[in-house]
């Protein structure tokens, strides 16, 4: 967020992680710049968990960022927490990265070789260290160089003393939008954090695009003629909320379509249809309208535990699923059950979830 006249952004950046939990539940944090000096707050755990009223209220700033962490590279450690701040020849900065770079690795090396320290393991940092690396006359051409370096997934937003810049690889694979509030400019994940801020809308940042936020205002520009648009199909599907709007598309209504067209490809005699709770909802309830088939709740999730997919054991995982979802009974019984799910990872999950049912 960039403010003309609130140096009390903190908090609003908190609900806006707050509407973005879902993102990512390993860490959360936020740096605000008071122009002068750059602020962080950041620790392990769930947004409501990491801050506090008292610490809200000591990020005092202009500009600020948050970011939740869901561990894609890199372990589940304070270490890899984001925003990731880093000395540059050009003041000090934090970086807030959603998606996976695939060359992280050599160029880590390649910085190593060069005397290059780090503090964790994850993917994020490497764009942090190649940026205080970068010779360039101002962050900006520093950013752009570091761009066309990098490869994979990579949306940043990356604040300095003085300015807030939002940043979308080539092919735009994860989501960032523009908004704006009375005399605040906001860049979010999702339209759901501009909406609990009370943002409005401005448009999605395009792939290979750069946008500059300062006191003069917003710029923007096409960093690269290289652009090949290959959104993320799994943010429609699961990753994104319901409710947020991702190139112009309503989440919900894009997974209550793929329910009827999947209805369309695979009919089928039954007697109920059953959404594995929650993302599978919608894609059940299109089903469900395009065949006439009942819709009925017979899977309950605890919503206390933690995703199955990423725990470290098969074990752990299939002790996970029997946490998280337990059938009723007299709904399913003696029943042709239609299952529907929002997508497969391993496979083993769903194996489990067909045993429950």
């Amino acid at each position: 967020m960039y403010s003309f006249n609130n140096d009390r952004l903190a908090k609003s950046v908190y609900f806006g992680l707050y509407a973005l939990q879902h993102r990512g539940q390993e860490s959360a944090g936020i740096v605000v710049s008071d122009g002068q000096e750059l602020h962080p707050h950041l620790a392990m755990g769930l947004v409501p968990q990491v801050f506090s009223e008292e610490t809200l209220n000591e990020l005092r700033g202009t500009i600020a960022v948050g970011h939740v962490r869901y561990s894609t590279s890199g372990s589940s450690h304070i270490c890899n927490a984001q925003p990731i701040m880093c000395d540059t020849p050009f003041g000090p900065i934090a970086i807030a990265h959603n998606g996976n770079l695939v060359n992280y690795g050599e160029i880590r090396e390649e910085l190593e070789n060069m005397g290059a320290k780090f503090a964790g393991d994850s993917d994020s940092e490497v764009i942090g260290v190649l940026l205080a690396h970068t010779q360039a006359a101002s962050l900006e051409e520093a950013l752009l160089t570091v761009a066309k370096r990098i490869r994979g997934a990579y949306t940043l937003i990356v604040l300095s003393r003085d300015k807030l810049y939002g940043l979308v690889d080539p092919s735009g694979i994860r989501p960032l939008v523009l908004g704006k509030m009375e005399y605040t400019y906001v860049l979010a994940s999702e339209t759901c954090a501009l909406d609990i801020v009370g943002a409005e809308f401005i448009r999605d940042v395009r792939s290979g695009e750069l946008v500059v936020i300062d006191d003069k205002g917003v710029d923007t520009r096409t960093w690269t003629k290289d652009v090949k648009d290959a959104f993320c199909a799994f943010e429609f599907i699961y990753f994104a909320r319901p409710d947020s709007t991702i190139l112009g598309r309503n989440v919900y209504e894009v997974r209550t379509q793929l329910g009827k067209y999947l209805a369309s490809e695979h009919p089928v005699d039954a007697d109920i249809v059953v959404p594995v709770p929650d993302s599978g909802g919608p894609a059940a309830i299109g089903f469900s309208e395009e065949t006439g088939i009942p819709l009925a709740e017979g899977l309950v999730k605890n919503r206390y535990v933690g995703r199955t997919f990423i725990q470290p054991t098969q074990a752990i995982r299939e002790a996970g699923v029997r946490l998280k979802l337990n059938p009723i009974r007299e709904v399913l019984r003696g029943k042709k059950v239609v299952l529907v799910d929002d997508s497969i990872v391993r496979g083993t999950t769903s194996r489990q979830i067909v045993r429950i049912v």
